[in-house]
């Protein structure tokens, strides 16, 4: 396909923006996940994720109930690549089950399936996705509030390899708005 071609096929693909973040979390991560999850679906992309409960399923429910509300698929998906090889240990609101059977390397695919990244609270696993974005060239936003890396990393460079820092976001507003800055309006079908 000529390059011309290939451009106005591609203006018209979704961005995905990957939400990453701790399994267990607190209540209030939960909510500021709930929260990241409508404001992804409110900017027309996909949402991807490790499909499993916590952060993830908190994001996921925020993106279906948003889809709902605003009457369609117009938002795009969930997706979510789970480390295992059982479709059934998705989260009920995963719309793509991706089971990798790859265990934590499946943080990989998230990372790489990604646009962009959005950090809630977060331990080790979370913290080798930061890094794995880091290392790609990803920009990741950090929820500063929920605890874990996400607030430990908000606002820093991780090493030298680049000059940009970890967004810092405070709160859902604030992430919302570098959403749609950094991803611009959903592409237009008509």
């Amino acid at each position: 396909m000529a390059s011309a071609g290939k451009d106005s096929v591609l203006q018209y693909r979704r961005k995905v923006v990957g939400v990453i973040g701790a399994s267990d979390a607190s209540r209030e991560a939960i909510e500021q996940a709930r929260e990241i999850g409508s404001a992804v679906c409110r900017a027309g992309a996909h949402l991807a994720c490790g499909g499993k409960g916590g952060v993830m399923e908190a994001a996921c429910q925020g993106f279906v109930e948003e889809r709902h509300r605003l009457g369609g698929m117009e938002c795009g998906v969930t997706i979510g690549i789970l480390p295992g090889e059982y479709k059934s240990d998705a989260n009920p609101y995963v719309d793509v089950i991706v089971p990798t059977a790859m265990g934590m390397m499946r943080n990989m695919i998230v990372v790489q399936t990604s646009d962009l990244l959005v950090s809630v609270a977060g331990g080790s696993g979370t913290l080798n996705e930061i890094a794995a974005g880091w290392q790609k060239g990803k920009t990741i936003i950090a929820m500063s509030t929920t605890g874990g890396w996400s607030a430990e990393l908000a606002g820093r460079l991780i090493d030298g390899r680049r000059p940009d820092a970890i967004i810092d976001a405070p709160d859902t507003a604030s992430a919302e708005k570098k959403i749609l800055d950094l991803i611009g309006p959903a592409p237009s079908r008509s």
